[in-house]
């Protein structure tokens, strides 16, 4: 068994807070695509938070020798792709409008499967954000076997560089699956509670700040749109 960390539950509790706020804009402001920048954190955190929660927590039970570590990652992985297909099939069934006035079909659904599932840029989708999560719980037993430490944290953000470049954001499953990658190394080379806190409040709130003012640029590369993320978690950590 685990001592619970309940700070980790606050990050969590925040990244909730902040999704709601970023959903009531999108449907009730007309505030410019810069303004939705200092949260655009959110989606990626949600997906870095999840790989990181397995290192910290199931990590070390896999390290111990744990066979059933695997099977349950697959498992909850597996149960959550088929909540995010029940979902989507509800709302295209029911021919649902997003907030972006586009409307929802099963036929549209049925016939882009490859960029709801696959690319994950169609239009026909909503709860995007739950496939790559899924994904990262699937790819977590094979992260945590190979016991990644700091150093190949170093070589993983030269290579997520490389490959955001290369891709050119065209596939927005894989450039979320690779944030959730870097939170899994992350919980297994840098947890929170590894290193020394942000004691002043005055100077946490600040670099909040600073850090959502900055996350316009940090998410044009996956790399650091990762590091952002970290940072930004770290200091609600604190």
């Amino acid at each position: 068994t685990h001592m619970r960390d309940y700070r980790l539950d606050f990050v969590k509790g925040f990244l909730v807070f902040a999704m709601v706020v970023y959903h009531t804009m999108n449907y009730f402001t007309n505030a410019p695509p810069e303004v939705y920048g200092y949260l655009r954190f959110v989606n990626g955190a949600f997906v870095f938070i999840s790989g990181y929660v397995i290192s910290v927590f199931y990590a070390p039970r896999a390290d111990r020798g744990s066979a059933q570590i695997a099977s349950r990652l697959i498992a909850r992985g597996l149960k959550l792709l088929l909540i995010f297909t029940a979902l989507n099939l509800t709302i295209s069934t029911l021919g649902l409008t997003s907030y972006k006035s586009i409307e929802f079909g099963l036929g549209g659904f049925l016939s882009d499967l490859a960029g709801i599932y696959l690319r994950g840029d169609s239009d026909a989708m909503a709860f995007r954000i739950l496939a790559p999560i899924s994904y990262v719980l699937m790819i977590a037993p094979l992260v945590i076997r190979l016991h990644w430490r700091a150093g190949i944290f170093v070589a993983l953000v030269l290579a997520l560089t490389l490959g955001y470049a290369w891709l050119d954001r065209e596939w927005p499953n894989l450039y979320f699956v690779l944030v959730g990658l870097a939170g899994l190394v992350a919980g297994r080379g840098f947890a929170f509670h590894d290193i020394a806190p942000i004691q002043n409040r005055t100077i946490a709130v600040s670099a909040l700040i600073v850090l959502a003012l900055a996350m316009n640029l940090l998410s044009g590369n996956v790399a650091t749109y990762a590091v952002g993320i970290f940072l930004t978690l770290k200091v609600v950590y604190d």
